[in-house]
């Protein structure tokens, strides 16, 4: 049974207000609807939609809002708050080491105030839609090099 677009909008507006320890993870199901409901909203165009869904990312404008989206609508984001550390464990970190996890997401918070402050980056500040892609690439990065081969 399909849900409804506005039921998950509501779903995931709820979670957006659920302290995290009453947040669960969402299911790969779940998850793959808010992606689709994501690459309808960035307006990704259908040739762009196979390599988001095989995790394949493109540096551009909807690619960037699509993550944005993604993190909003399943909880794991905000504009104000920027990643719920302790929701992206539970979504992805799989058992994995949890100090070794947020050793690598404190990496990526300081590269991101580098690049934004200009320590050594560009000293401009990223748009709302641009902040929440690098911080997945730097998290999807970090994962690698921590996990992989493990």
């Amino acid at each position: 049974m399909e849900i409804p677009q506005l039921a998950v909008i509501v779903l995931a507006l709820q979670a957006q207000l659920l302290p995290s320890s009453a947040w669960t993870p969402h299911s790969p199901e779940q998850f793959r609807r808010f992606e689709e409901l994501c690459m309808d909203l960035a307006e990704v165009p259908v040739r762009q939609r196979a390599l988001l869904r095989e995790h394949l990312y493109p540096d551009e404008h909807r690619t960037h809002c699509f993550h944005r989206c993604l993190g909003i609508v399943s909880g794991l984001y905000s504009d104000r708050e920027g990643a719920d550390l302790g929701r992206v464990y539970a979504q992805f970190g799989g058992g994995r080491n949890e100090t070794r996890f947020r050793d690598g997401a404190e990496r990526c918070f300081r590269w991101m105030l580098a690049t934004e402050m200009g320590e050594g980056g560009t000293g401009i500040r990223l748009g709302k839609c641009e902040r929440p892609y690098r911080m997945h690439q730097c998290f999807a990065k970090v994962y690698r090099e921590q996990f992989e081969g493990l």
